[in-house]
């Protein structure tokens, strides 16, 4: 019975095209009028824009576009002040690590549809095992996931930090013997190689979810294949929760329509079908920190039309992100790195960190505070490498480079953690 209320309530890509846009537009609008009176943030961007109310499709369309760059240096003004929520941060992989307000109907929504028990009935799988193989940051919202899975649903999980060394999260998956993984692509791709090259057979697994990340379909075709069971693709963010989830099959992704409204635009912000543009999302249920038509997740997409007349995501093409590998060629996740840059935030606006070999790293970074502290020998300069050192090894060579916001930009897709070999 749960699954059913599950699914039929939050799985809003049921209803007709006409139906969703309907259900959408309302809250967005809700939104909107909520984000003009309590935000002045937006209440200055509505007034410059002419906008009063929202009457239509082509209205919204003329709200403009909330960056990254935006959200942070404006997060005061945006974000609803006394409004009741949970503040968490975003993983970084966009290379500007953020905070933002969640409030709890959107941390709730992410849960229910983001949990096991939705993921197993819309996969046709029945899970009794969780493991969570992710970053357990203080602010996280893989932290709350996993904390509410226990609160609100009775279902078995194991938490791995995916920052461990990779024999590790091999030999507790090994002894736990997880229905499900939930998981990073770099992180798993690490231990599936792993279990190959020394034979260790993992076929307790009966369904694999990977986020955060794009991984490609002949990947995620060989993963079913050599495991025997079904691997999908989730797309997630902090700011936008469960956006989206793979159709069994590798044909597309489902939209989460009662989570988010997605568009996928060209670079003139018109929106674009069957070629690659740039996503755009609206948050649909966060009144903390209202975020209308935001691109900061800095993602590509194709989004397309089916037979019924319903929009649907043929391919994500956005945050790419390598594993960072220590000289014996082990994997260390990227968002353990990502996790230690945010210790910089207060100097380091946007940063990318590129692994030229294994004993040698260049940081590109825009600089907020103290330039001269990152330079050889800085105290910055100091820290940064000290902290990568913890990662791989005692004694390397590292390069920081002090870049323009446009300079760091001509990456795309942008991989906040890059190796060259």
């Amino acid at each position: 019975m749960m699954f059913g209320v599950i699914a039929e309530k939050y799985m809003s890509f049921r209803g007709s095209r006409r139906f969703i846009e309907r259900m959408q537009f309302k809250k967005i609008k809700r939104i909107f009028d909520h984000a003009r009176k309590h935000s002045p943030y937006y209440a200055d961007l509505f007034r410059k824009a002419g906008l009063k109310e929202l009457r239509s499709w082509d209205d919204f369309r003329r709200i403009p576009v909330l960056t990254k760059e935006d959200l942070i240096e404006h997060f005061d003004s945006i974000m609803i002040k006394d409004y009741p929520g949970v503040f968490v941060k975003t993983s970084g992989s966009s290379g500007q690590p953020s905070v933002i307000l969640k409030d709890m109907k959107s941390i709730k929504r992410t849960l229910i549809t983001g949990h096991p028990f939705f993921i197993s009935h819309y996969a046709g799988v029945k899970i009794k095992k969780t493991a969570l193989v992710l970053i357990w940051g203080e602010q996280s919202v893989e932290t709350m996931f996993s904390e509410d899975m226990e609160r609100f649903f009775k279902t078995e999980k194991i938490e791995i930090n995916a920052g461990k060394r990779t024999e590790e999260i091999l030999t507790a998956l090994v002894s736990e013997r997880p229905d499900l993984i939930i998981s990073y692509p770099s992180v798993f791709n690490a231990v599936f190689e792993l279990a190959r090259s020394e034979g260790i057979s993992l076929d307790f697994v009966k369904l694999l979810v990977l986020s955060a990340e794009t991984i490609n379909r002949n990947r995620l075709l060989e993963l079913e294949d050599s495991l025997g069971c079904m691997a999908l693709d989730a797309y997630i963010s902090t700011e936008g929760g469960l956006m989206a989830i793979e159709v069994p099959g590798h044909d597309g992704f489902l939209l989460m329509n009662d989570n988010v409204y997605l568009e996928v635009n060209d670079d003139n912000g018109d929106p674009v079908y069957e070629k690659e543009g740039n996503v755009v999302i609206t948050e649909l249920n966060n009144f903390a920190t209202p975020l209308l038509r935001y691109t900061g997740l800095k993602d590509r997409a194709v989004m397309s039309v089916n037979v019924k007349g319903k929009k649907y995501l043929k391919r994500i093409t956005g945050r790419m992100i390598d594993s960072v590998l220590t000289k014996n060629g082990e994997a260390i996740c990227p968002y353990a790195v990502t996790e230690f840059m945010e210790e910089f935030r207060s100097d380091i606006s946007k940063f990318q960190v590129i692994q030229e070999s294994p004993d040698s790293f260049h940081i590109k970074c825009v600089i907020r505070n103290d330039p001269g502290g990152y330079s050889e020998g800085g105290e910055g300069y100091v820290r940064l490498k000290r902290g990568l050192e913890r990662f791989v090894s005692h004694g390397i060579l590292l390069r920081v480079t002090v870049s323009t916001a446009e300079e760091m930009d001509g990456d795309i897709p942008f991989r906040v953690v890059k190796r060259l070999f």
